[in-house]
């Protein structure tokens, strides 16, 4: 979702994914203290170390540290990071992490391998580490195993390093009184707490600047505050609203995050954990003296973009799907670079009714109506990719007053391949909606952007678009008004 604001904000990479990333490591609110502190345990300490925080609040990024940091430490690890594992299983897994072997037989015969392979390490000076994730989910059994395991020694030294991270119900399971002799073994206990509303602030700052951005604060102070009490201090969190407020920022056309767009982000992520009536619920916000709608359900966060978002998929890439078909079925015409208008039309009939649709000029263009019956107009067969265009500027002109249509895709300056490729794609889906194509600048750079359906209401394209939704694979399509596409420049 972020790629489409990247190039407005001057990111070089994503600045709020939720997928861990060790170069976006934050060490404010004691996590690099922490970092530290389990990195001394793992080489100076016996005994187990655990460490819980609640969901979202950073622990798998910092078992991803942690085994980033032993890379330079005479250190061997074996990473679980989902360990529902019986007793046997995990025994197995941790042979099969130090070994690449599978199938050791039965818990006693896979002990006899284990145990003198971590004195043969140990004799290396190598110390083994297993750091378990999600620690939490692990059965009372694998637990009781994990106790033995951290029980194999020499004469003085433990051969078994063990980490276990995971939520807070870690700590409620070994409160249990047959796990006592687990609790007993914990040497260490760390804790991750949710970060302030000044440390928000300076995760925002680290995560844009890591990220490319050097246009001053990003985020002003409302926002922030706004975005910690919201996030209630979860990094994860913190990312997703930070993500969507960009998002609304971009789609306002605005350089800088204000309190207005996190409470647009917020109201879509409370909405997209509703069920959607057929009809949708709905949400509106006054922004800066304008109304904006958001849908609830499946196009909730298209209704909070398609006020203003104008490019989906730009800014270099096409899609994957589009990229299949230039591969599938290279332009016969590539050379002369002009459609055949055989191929031209038979593509966008398929989508907008019968292959004998009557020709007319750009000029006379027909009105879309405004009802339901907007979905089954037919565009008129065109020869060139100008003249779709030339028509799709007309029917944007003439309905500048009104009207909406769903965007697909947004090819930053594509080859005329690519454009023909697109409307191939979209024309043998068989959607049975108009297929429009026009051309935009953004930024300065050209971009080639296709739409489908013409409707009079952003409820009617939602209502569309939530029936076709599947069809369009894994990308998000934006809904727009005629209104802003009117406004945007040209080349």
């Amino acid at each position: 979702m972020s790629v489409l604001y990247r190039d407005h904000f001057e990111f070089s990479s994503d600045p709020f994914g939720i997928t861990p990333d060790t170069g976006f490591f934050f060490g404010g609110g004691q996590r690099a203290d922490i970092l530290e502190a389990l990195a001394v345990t793992v080489m100076h300490d016996e005994g187990i170390v655990m460490l819980v925080g609640e969901i979202g609040m950073g622990k798998t990024m910092l078992s991803r540290m942690l085994m980033d940091r032993l890379k330079a430490m005479p250190v061997d690890t074996v990473y679980l990071p989902n360990p529902v594992f019986d007793r046997n299983e995990v025994l197995e897994a941790i042979l099969k992490d130090l070994t690449g072997a599978s199938r050791h037989g039965s818990r006693a015969e896979a002990l006899e391998v284990l145990q003198p392979l971590l004195i043969e390490r140990y004799s290396e000076g190598r110390r083994v580490v297993v750091v378990i994730d999600e620690a939490h989910a692990m059965p009372p059994d694998t637990l009781e195993e994990i106790r033995l395991l951290s029980n194999l020694e020499t004469s003085q030294h433990k051969l078994l390093k063990i980490l276990m991270f995971g939520q807070p119900e870690l700590e409620s399971v070994l409160a249990a009184r047959h796990l006592r002799q687990v609790r007993d073994r914990v040497s260490h206990r760390f804790r991750l707490r949710p970060l302030t509303v000044e440390e928000v602030g300076a995760y925002l700052d680290f995560r844009a600047l890591r990220a490319g951005h050097h246009g001053g604060q990003l985020f002003t102070p409302q926002a922030r505050q706004l975005l910690a009490q919201a996030s209630a201090g979860r990094t994860r969190r913190i990312n997703m609203l930070a993500d969507k407020s960009l998002l609304a920022a971009y789609a306002a056309s605005s350089g800088q995050v204000d309190e207005s767009h996190v409470r647009l982000a917020c109201a879509e992520e409370r909405d997209s954990a509703i069920a959607a009536t057929p009809r949708g619920l709905t949400q509106v916000f006054s922004h800066d003296g304008s109304r904006w709608l958001l849908a609830a359900g499946v196009g909730s966060l298209l209704g909070l973009v398609g006020m203003g978002v104008g490019w989906w998929l730009g800014h270099g890439a096409t899609s994957s799907a589009v990229h299949r078909t230039v591969q599938r079925e290279p332009s016969a015409s590539a050379e002369a670079g002009v459609i055949s208008g055989t191929a031209a039309t038979a593509g966008i009939a398929r989508a907008t009714g019968p292959e004998n649709a009557p020709r007319a000029s750009a000029a006379t263009v027909p009105a879309p109506p405004s009802t339901s019956a907007a979905r089954d107009e037919l565009l008129p067969a065109q020869d060139s990719l100008e003249e779709k265009i030339s028509w799709t500027e007309t029917l944007i002109s003439s309905r500048a007053d009104s009207g909406f249509t769903i965007q697909v895709l947004a090819l930053k300056s594509p080859s005329r391949e690519q454009v023909e490729a697109a409307l191939r794609h979209y024309g043998e889906l068989g959607l049975g909606l108009p297929i429009l194509v026009n051309q935009r600048l953004y930024k300065g750079q050209p971009h080639h952007a296709v739409y489908l359906g013409v409707f009079g209401s952003r409820e009617e394209a939602q209502s569309v678009l939530s029936q076709i939704l599947t069809k369009l694979g894994g990308h998000k399509p934006l809904i727009r008004s005629f209104e802003r596409l009117a406004k945007e420049p040209r080349p």
